[in-house]
């Protein structure tokens, strides 16, 4: 459900400047990238204070994983035009609704990058 309302609020926003398929495939994107820094901050962490084996260790795992969280992001949201249910199922929110999601959307984000940066700068 969050996950649904983080994308519809990405969709949402670009959807005013660009066409529909833009506009998904702008979310789907966004979401893959925010997704992967929090995938990386978590294995930058664990490796740090638990001492793991870095899972991000080589450019081909990097790549593998961006594509197996972009495939099941456009399973997601493109598979029967999901993306039109999702839209649908947000578009009546209240105005104080979208505040709240607006606010709790842009904190998220913010979040996920400090907390990559810290990660990195972590000793």
């Amino acid at each position: 459900m969050i996950y649904q309302y983080l994308f519809y609020r990405l969709y949402k926003r670009q959807r005013t400047k660009f066409s529909e398929i833009e506009s998904v495939i702008f979310a789907m994107l966004t979401l893959t990238a925010i997704l992967f820094v929090n995938f990386f901050t978590l294995d930058i962490f664990l490796h740090k204070i638990l001492l793991t084996p870095p899972i991000f260790s080589s450019i081909a795992i990097v790549i593998i994983i961006m594509g197996v969280f972009l495939g099941l992001n456009c399973w997601l949201f493109l598979v029967n035009k999901r993306y039109i249910r999702i839209e649908q199922k947000y578009s009546n929110e209240s105005k104080m609704h979208q505040n709240i999601g607006t606010f709790t959307i842009i904190t998220y984000v913010i979040l996920s990058f400090i907390l990559f940066f810290v990660s990195v700068n972590f000793k």
